[in-house]
Formats: structure tokens, sequence, C-alpha cells
């Protein structure tokens, strides 16, 4: 899925969001994917706490590892756009 249709998708489940301007739409986007990023890695740690398969725990611990760096960084761009930077 390209950015564009996933921000029309945004849109379109939040659509108080069509007479926000463009700086309250994007954060608006990044705080609908720090709390996905947040709960996808949640689920993925408990995923890795459960699985006995070795493959899978690499598999599931790479996977959590870039998802959580994703999420630190749409958390200091969040910070930074509150602070109005």
């Amino acid at each position: 899925m390209d950015i564009e249709a996933f921000r029309k998708q945004l849109i379109n489940a939040n659509p108080k969001t069509a007479s926000l301007t463009r700086e309250e739409m994007l954060s608006e986007d990044l705080i609908i994917t720090y709390e996905a990023l947040d709960r996808i890695t949640d689920n993925l740690g408990e995923l890795i706490n459960e699985t006995n398969d070795t493959d899978k725990l690499v598999y599931y611990a790479q996977l959590r590892g870039e998802l959580c760096s994703h999420f630190n960084a749409i958390a200091m761009l969040l910070e930074e756009y509150n602070l109005g930077v």
C-alpha cells in the first residue's frame, strides 16, 4: 500500500481529520501510527514469550526490534511536534 492510500484510509477511519490543517493531520496520523506500533510490539513481545521455536523466536525478535526503532522515531517526532519544532 502506498503512503497516500494509507493516509486516505486513516482519514476515512477518522472523518474529523478531513477539516484539519496539514500539521494537525500529520499529528493525528503520527498518533494513530504510534498507538498501532505500540500494540503490535506488545503483541510480538507476547509471541516471543510464548514460542519455543528458535526460528520463530529469531524472526519475532528481529521484527519487534525493527518496529521498536520506528516506534521510538515516531515518539520523537510527536515530542518535537508538540514542542513546535
